[in-house]
């Protein structure tokens, strides 16, 4: 969001103004005599620039504050929505055939059960289960 050019140079120019006083602040700091002389200058020049004899700052409410930092006004209502609802495709899983499961058994390398020493396709665990269910089908 870009302003018109005239507030992007005024924003331009108070910053400018605020690093000069934060530069010179830091370089005063560490001498009280810097502190002071600091702040004679400043009011001297404050006195040329505006003719005050008493430089208060002009207290700005919050929204006039906001408005000369970010150049435009605060708007009156704000209108906000909670965020739609995501919907997500899903995991991609599906239950496996009992062909397709046989296939990829059939390609599964054979292993040597440690209780009936033989090639095959279950281990020790399950060695007993595998004969019981082949022999009730």
């Amino acid at each position: 969001m870009t302003g018109a050019p005239e507030v992007d140079a005024k924003r331009n120019a108070i910053t400018k103004m605020h690093k000069t006083y934060y530069r010179l602040a830091q370089k005063a700091e560490s001498h009280i005599n810097d502190v002071n002389a600091l702040i004679t200058g400043m009011e001297r020049l404050g006195l040329e620039l505006f003719g005050d004899e008493g430089l208060e700052v002009p207290s700005l409410d919050k929204g006039k504050r906001i408005e000369n930092v970010f150049g435009d006004p605060i708007p009156d209502a704000i209108n906000v929505r909670p965020p739609d609802t995501v919907h997500t495709k899903g995991s991609g899983s599906r239950k496996v055939s009992r062909k397709e499961a046989a296939i990829r058994q059939m390609h599964k390398p054979l292993r040597r059960c440690k209780k009936c020493r033989e090639l095959v396709r279950h281990d020790s665990r399950n060695c007993g289960k595998e004969k019981e269910k082949n022999k009730n089908k």
